[in-house]
């Protein structure tokens, strides 16, 4: 029985520190944007446009 809530809280404060991280990555983000990446479709519409089909 102790042994389970052992295991459980040990869980629940992983699960914090993940929460806690990506917070921190969400708004590290959100500060300070990184460089725009064209997506895939972007590159797509781009190398048909060039490219005769």
């Amino acid at each position: 029985m102790t042994r389970n809530l052992r295991i459980q809280r040990s869980h629940f404060q992983l699960q914090l520190t993940l929460i806690r991280r990506r917070i921190q990555i969400g708004a590290a983000v959100f500060f300070f944007p990184p460089p725009k990446i064209p997506s895939n479709n972007q590159l797509r519409r781009s190398g048909s446009a060039r490219l005769p089909v």
